[in-house]
């Protein structure tokens, strides 16, 4: 029977293929806040957020951009792309909870 070859990697060797990771920065104040790709939505939920929010502005008869105003505001960002990935729950629950009969009267 053929021997099975080592697959032991030297910790020394791979000393030199270290990839380093972007820490988080602190905006200095009156700057827009930087948020980490990590923290973000990922391109998955941001469709879905986007496909949600299309969805309950055509079932409440108003606007996108009434939607989103709302989302935007809610969450305090400027674009629906810079929400918070630990918010993803909270958007869901949001838009699905959204009484938009509130927002134009």
């Amino acid at each position: 029977m053929p021997e099975k070859p080592n697959f032991k990697i030297d910790p020394r060797a791979l000393a030199g293929n270290v990839i380093e990771f972007p820490r988080k920065t602190i905006a200095a104040e009156g700057m827009p806040v930087k948020i980490r790709v990590a923290d973000a939505l990922n391109q998955r939920e941001l469709v879905s957020v986007k496909a949600l929010t299309s969805y309950v502005a055509h079932n409440k008869r108003v606007s996108e951009d009434v939607v989103r105003a709302s989302l935007n505001s809610e969450f305090n960002v400027d674009d629906m792309a810079k929400l918070r990935r630990d918010d993803f729950e909270r958007v869901i629950k949001f838009l699905v909870d959204l009484r938009a009969e509130l927002l134009i009267n």
